[in-house]
């Protein structure tokens, strides 16, 4: 479950790479290792500030989790399906799922002070990951925290600290800063005794319908859900 959370956590730092690299289209994401316990299949379809966060769900049948990032606005949009079966009241009987639109926060700064110092060391070594050359790195963040990352200079910057931040709190990963403005993105990363966080499987660059980004019909709002199973009506 921590390293579902970690490889989430990762995942959701990757903002789509400035729009200056040229790079549009789809990465599909690995949380976890292959064939482990909790590992999951996710897709990253990014074009200009917006970026497309799709996981799929365990259960029969399979539903799609979505999160729409658009780093322009700063929001992040959650389209959560209701589950299958669920007897849903007057009014919202016919809905797919509930939508929520939150303001990302800012990213916090590095913390400075007694907290050791970030560093990025090339290993020495390198790997083809989804057909993509990338060299390996061991990444030490500003909180001390290590992990080791193939980055692949091909495919344009990673936006640190965006889709979210890391959290409620708005703090990025303790490896972000360290990237910073590089023009590199993580293609793998795994910790220091072997765990994958998460890895790319697939990149498609390829031209994005800008219409991807829309909430789709059949949503609504969590208030109205909520109004619609107590029977108070929205004003």
């Amino acid at each position: 479950m921590r390293r579902l959370f970690l490889g989430t956590l990762a995942l959701l730092l990757l903002a789509p790479p400035l729009a200056s690299q040229q790079f549009e289209g789809t990465l599909t994401v690995r949380i976890g290792g292959p064939g482990g316990t909790g590992s999951m299949i996710t897709r990253m379809t990014t074009k200009g500030d917006k970026v497309l966060t799709v996981m799929t769900l365990p259960g029969t049948p399979p539903q799609e989790l979505r999160m729409i990032t658009d780093n322009n606005a700063h929001t992040l949009t959650t389209l959560t399906p209701f589950p299958p079966g669920m007897v849903l009241p007057p009014g919202v009987s016919t809905a797919k799922g509930v939508v929520a639109v939150r303001a990302v926060p800012a990213p916090m700064k590095p913390m400075t002070g007694n907290t050791p110092k970030s560093d990025i060391r090339k290993l020495g070594s390198s790997q083809t990951i989804a057909a993509t050359t990338c060299d390996d790195y061991e990444v030490t963040g500003e909180t001390g925290q290590v992990v080791r990352m193939c980055l692949a200079s091909s495919l344009g910057r990673m936006a640190p600290g965006a889709l979210g931040g890391g959290g409620q709190s708005g703090q990025p990963a303790p490896w972000a800063s360290v990237l910073g403005d590089k023009p590199l993105m993580p293609l793998k990363i795994w910790q220091p005794d072997g765990t994958i966080v998460l890895e790319v499987v697939a990149i498609k660059r390829d031209l994005v319908s800008p219409r991807l980004f829309d909430i789709p019909p059949g949503y609504v709002d969590m208030e109205t859900a909520l109004k619609a199973r107590t029977g108070t009506p929205k004003p």
